[in-house]
């Protein structure tokens, strides 16, 4: 039973969420030759202040 764990942004919509559950899941149950049942997803939100690209903070940038 894969477990893949994302993070992400705290501000993706619950409709994209469920969106890219569900193509994750395909995508790795498809490598694994597993149902998709088998495959768990754990979203995990990290504010915006802690995340850094490029040398700033991701809330300076916005």
């Amino acid at each position: 039973m894969p477990v893949v764990r994302i993070t992400a942004n705290p501000n993706i919509s619950l409709e994209n969420k469920r969106k890219m559950t569900e193509e994750v899941c395909k995508i790795v149950a498809d490598a694994y030759d597993l149902p998709i049942e088998a495959i768990t997803i754990i979203i995990d939100p990290i504010p915006v202040e802690n995340i850094g690209s490029g040398g700033k903070l991701l809330v300076d940038k916005l």
